[in-house]
């Protein structure tokens, strides 16, 4: 088959959705699928992912706060509409796979640009907040989003009961083409590489995650803070992976607070990522809310 995947991120930020993506396209790409990805243009082009299938930006897109996280809103211009539709004619897909639809705004002009025929996939990857204006408000409109939405794909893709609660479907009763998949994972990410033994009484943490409020960034550098100060036998490490608005106050802290064994990355390869994932005794994922 021939098949669109659409990510509304820009790929060469780190992120779940970002990932998800690029494996999911490299291995239909395995399975012999004729598979391309339109994403929105690149800001860091270093940080290209390694994708088996090719490419295209279509648009540039601009990172906006909200909610104690953030999300990239693109929208295609006339002239970026006319070059889409032709990549859509010469390509002619069978299946269009969008995810996080309801992301402003090129993917709901790429569905008007769709010929008729095209069988449609949505999946569903983030939930609102469950405390505060956020609940209310974000949760509210992700509802009105999906009455909106959810009619105009085929078939459906939630990744969890709370995302297809949050949707206000029935998890426990959805409709027949509304279906609940975990996010998979590529468990050869790590083939021929070789972990680092660990230190004498070493235990290494690490975190991988975008620093803003929702990924619970401060919570974990607290818990660190008190693991220091008791004598617990090992020397306890942390490696922060990853970027975002709080990255410099995370940093303001570890140093007040004279934390030794905090190693922050800014910038990391899939490759480097793994290595360090291979090297690590624990994955810490302390999110919040709005997973």
């Amino acid at each position: 088959m021939n098949i669109i995947q659409v990510c509304p991120y820009d790929l060469s930020i780190p992120g779940g959705v970002q990932s998800h993506v690029t494996q999911l396209s490299n291995e239909l790409t395995r399975k012999c699928h004729n598979v391309m990805v339109f994403a929105p243009s690149l800001t860091k082009s270093s940080l290209e992912r390694k994708f088996d299938c090719e490419v295209k930006y279509l648009t540039k897109a601009k990172r906006v706060g909200i909610w104690g996280t953030s999300v990239d809103i693109s929208v295609l211009n006339s002239t970026e509409k006319e070059r889409t539709l032709d990549i859509i004619k010469n390509f002619k897909p069978d299946v269009v796979h969008f995810h996080t639809i309801w992301n402003p705004l090129m993917q709901t002009q790429l569905l008007g640009l769709l010929p008729k025929g095209v069988k449609k996939v949505g999946t569903f990857h983030d939930t609102p907040p469950d405390f505060g204006i956020g609940k209310y408000v974000g949760g509210n409109l992700m509802k009105l989003a999906a009455k909106y939405y959810l009619p105009k794909v085929d078939e459906i893709i939630s990744v969890s009961k709370t995302q297809a609660n949050a949707m206000g479907v029935n998890s426990q009763n959805p409709p027949g083409n509304f279906r609940i998949l975990p996010n998979g994972i590529d468990a050869d990410a790590g083939d021929g590489l070789s972990p680092t033994p660990p230190k004498k009484n070493e235990f290494r943490l690490i975190f991988i995650g975008r620093f803003e409020s929702r990924k619970g960034v401060f919570d974990l550098l607290e818990v660190y803070r008190r693991l220091k100060e008791e004598d617990l036998g090992q020397g306890v490490t942390l490696k922060m992976l990853g970027n975002g608005p709080l990255l410099p106050k995370a940093k303001t802290f570890v140093e007040e607070n004279r934390l030794e064994g905090v190693s922050f990355f800014e910038q990391t390869s899939d490759d480097e990522k793994n290595q360090m994932l291979l090297d690590s005794d624990l994955l810490v994922a302390p999110s919040l809310y709005g997973e």
